[in-house]
C-alpha cells in the first residue's frame, strides 16, 4: 500500500493559486442599505458576513454557470469535460480580519486562476447592485409604460379637440358659441390638458426612481472595495503537504490491511502448533513434548516433498484410530 501511496504522491500535480483582498468597512448590508436576500448576522463580522454570502452564492449553480461564462469555461462544461462542481470546489471566500475578506481560487491554469478570482468579485458586486436597484428599475419600467399611456392619450385627445373644432361652423365676429359646443369644447380640452399633466408627472416620478437607481447602486458599489487585484501566479503550489497526507493515509491503511490478514489468517488456522492446539483437538490431557532440537532435525527437504503441517481435524482422526 506504501508503494501505491508513493506512486500516487508522484502523480500529484500543483495547482496555482490566485487571492484577491477587499475590504467590507464600507459594507451597507452591516447597517442602513437593505438588499433583498442578503442579510448580516448580528454576530458576525462585515467581512466574515460578506464572505459567507459570496460562499452561499456560490453554491448556487446559476452564479456557477455565470462566472463559468466570463472565464471562459462554458465550452468545456458543454463538451463535458468539467462540471460545476470542478468550478465551486475550486473558488470559496474567507475573512481574515474584522473588515478583510480574500477571494482565493486554485486550477491547473494560472491565467484561469486569475479570472475566476476576478470574475466572482465582479459577478457578487453585479448581483448585490442588482439587488439594490430592483425597487428602483421596477418603478422606472412602471412609470414608463404610464407615460406611454398618458402620450398616447394626449394624442387622442388633441386629434379629438382639433377634429371638433375643424367640425363647428364659421361664426360672425360677435356670435358666441352654443352652450352645448361650449360645454364639449371644455371638456375636450380638459382631456388635453390631464394627459399633459400625466406625462409631467410620469416623466417627473421616472427622473426620481432613475435618481433613486443611481443612489442605490452608487452606494451597493461601496459594498466592497479592492485592496489587492488578483494576480497570475508565476508558480504553482507546494504539493509536499498533499503528498506527505496522501503517504500517510496508504500507510496506515496498509498497517489496518496487515493487521486485518494476520488477524484472519490466525482466526482461520487450524494446524497444530502447541501443546493446547493437541488437548483442543483430542480432547486428552497432554502429558509432555517433546522439544524441538536444532542438531537433532533432520536435513530440510525440497519445498515440494515437504509434509504439510497436519490439522487439527487430521491429528484428532490419527489419534482416534
Amino acid at each position: 500500500m506504501l508503494a501505491i501511496g508513493v506512486v500516487l504522491a508522484g502523480r500529484v500535480t500543483a495547482p496555482y493559486k490566485a487571492t484577491g483582498t477587499l475590504s467590507a468597512s464600507s459594507n451597507p448590508l452591516v447597517e442602513g442599505q437593505e438588499v433583498r436576500g442578503t442579510s448580516i448576522d448580528f454576530f458576525e463580522s462585515p467581512a466574515g458576513g460578506t464572505a459567507r454570502l459570496i460562499n452561499e452564492r456560490l453554491q448556487t449553480d446559476a452564479f456557477i454557470e455565470r462566472i463559468a461564462e466570463a472565464a471562459g469555461l462554458t465550452e468545456s462544461i458543454e463538451a463535458g469535460g468539467l462540471l460545476l462542481d470542478d468550478i465551486r470546489s475550486r473558488v470559496f471566500a474567507r475573512d481574515i480580519g474584522e473588515t478583510l475578506l480574500t477571494i482565493e481560487a486554485t486550477w491547473s491554469d494560472p491565467e484561469t486562476t486569475a479570472v475566476l478570482v476576478a470574475v466572482t468579485i465582479e459577478q457578487y458586486l453585479d448581483f448585490v447592485l442588482t439587488t439594490v436597484s430592483e425597487d428602483a428599475e421596477a418603478a422606472v419600467d412602471f412609470y414608463e409604460d404610464r407615460l406611454a399611456e398618458a402620450t398616447a392619450q394626449a394624442a387622442d385627445a388633441g386629434l379629438a379637440y382639433d377634429a371638433f373644432v375643424r367640425s363647428l361652423p364659421v361664426l360672425a365676429a360677435d356670435a358666441e358659441l352654443p352652450l352645448s359646443d361650449q360645454l364639449q369644447l371644455s371638456r375636450l380640452n380638459d382631456r388635453v390638458i390631464n394627459a399633459q399633466s400625466q406625462i409631467d408627472d410620469s416623466s417627473a416620478a421616472i427622473e426620481a426612481s432613475q435618481l433613486s437607481v443611481i443612489q442605490s447602486r452608487s452606494e451597493a458599489g461601496k459594498t466592497l472595495v479592492m485592496i489587492d487585484p488578483p494576480q497570475v501566479p508565476l508558480e504553482p503550489e507546494s504539493t509536499s503537504s498533499t503528498q506527505i497526507l496522501l503517504l500517510g493515509a496508504f500507510f496506515m491503511l496498509g498497517v489496518v490491511l496487515a493487521a486485518a490478514t494476520l488477524l484472519l489468517s490466525t482466526r482461520l488456522d487450524d494446524s497444530v502448533q502447541t501443546a493446547g492446539d493437541v488437548e483442543t483437538a483430542t480432547g486428552s490431557h497432554v502429558v509432555a513434548a517433546v522439544p524441538r532440537i536444532k542438531a537433532l532435525r533432520p536435513p530440510r527437504r525440497l519445498p515440494w516433498k515437504r509434509k504439510s503441517q497436519p490439522t487439527r481435524s487430521a491429528l484428532a482422526s490419527r489419534l482416534g484410530s
